[in-house]
């Protein structure tokens, strides 16, 4: 298994290191000052596109920030691992804006697309209305 690159903060780079990176001993640095270019393997780029598509890894785990009208940067994410790796996300944002998207694709690449995350003030609901209603078509919604 490939090991998946260190990504800290939008702000503070990228880091990428094929060997693994030692996770249990993280850069100090006070909040909203972290760079990761000073260390083996950062960069100050933060090369999203280039780290999903591009470094040996199995695995996306995506956690950004999703923008409601357009569903970016995590939308971007999603699409750019399109090349066969798995992704997990706790973004809502792909799957409100492109619906089961996300999930087709993956399944053509063989790989799978997770979701979930805290909604609702706290309550992972999305996995557990998927189950329960998987059946029920909503033709459409009324205001």
């Amino acid at each position: 298994m490939a090991v998946a690159p260190c990504r800290l903060r939008l702000r503070a780079g990228s880091r990428v290191d094929t060997d693994g990176i030692d996770l249990a001993s993280p850069p100090a640095a006070e909040p909203g000052e972290l760079a990761l270019a000073g260390l083996p393997g950062g960069s100050a780029d933060p090369r999203n596109e280039w780290v999903i598509r591009e470094v040996p890894a199995d695995i996306v785990v995506e956690a950004t920030y999703t923008d409601l009208d357009d569903g970016e940067p995590a939308l971007s994410h999603v699409r750019w691992a399109e090349s066969g790796k798995h992704v997990c996300t706790t973004s809502k944002g792909p799957i409100a804006l492109v619906g089961r998207q996300p999930g087709q694709l993956a399944a053509e690449h063989g790989a799978s697309f997770e979701f979930e995350g805290s909604v609702l003030s706290g309550t992972p609901i999305l996995r557990r209305a998927q189950r329960l209603f998987g059946g029920l078509e909503i033709p459409g919604c009324r205001a």
